[in-house]
């Protein structure tokens, strides 16, 4: 039997980047994964896509978005799903706090002292708070890919509740 498709709706390109490094790292190959970054699209068009993947078997799919400002999961789940109507709820995720978030709850010990990071949860990292870490020798893209380098998929659920929350319920 082929592999079923699995749409990954991501928000941009470092989304995109940290969720099929997840998908890679865990070993997934029960499904052909296609990564559509929403945000450039009309919601219109998006939901449009979402009921051709529903109506179709072997298509699967997730919905990535930061929580943001967000007081919690349900009311961002509200908000995404009056502008995505198409959505299911259990289809949706819920990065907490930002995906830079995730992109910090892999980082070993060794390189948490390699590159001066603070060893913590990362539940409430924003992209502000992220910045102020990448150290001044690199870009933050460059960061970001030093961090999916070493990124370690057995730490991330013990640090970021969100990323556990997908990996034991999504991806493995």
């Amino acid at each position: 039997m082929d592999n079923e498709t699995l749409y990954l709706f991501v928000e941009g390109d470092d989304d995109q980047r940290l969720i099929q490094r997840l998908f890679s790292l865990a070993n997934n190959q029960k499904f052909f994964i296609k990564p559509i970054q929403y945000c450039s699209t009309k919601p219109s068009k998006t939901n449009d896509f979402i009921r051709s993947i529903k109506s179709t078997p072997s298509w699967r799919y997730l919905f990535f978005t930061d929580i943001d400002e967000s007081p919690c999961i349900t009311s961002k789940k509200e908000k995404i799903l009056e502008k995505y109507p198409e959505l299911e709820d259990d289809h949706i995720i819920i990065v907490i706090r930002e995906i830079e978030s995730w992109y910090l709850s892999g980082i070993t010990e060794n390189h948490c002292r390699t590159l001066k990071l603070p060893l913590r949860a990362t539940d409430n990292i924003t992209k502000e708070m992220f910045l102020k870490h990448v150290p001044k020798r690199y870009t933050p893209l460059q960061f970001k890919l030093i961090l999916l380098e070493n990124f370690c998929i057995d730490i991330a659920p013990e640090r970021n509740k969100s990323i556990r929350y997908f990996l034991s319920n999504h991806l493995f």
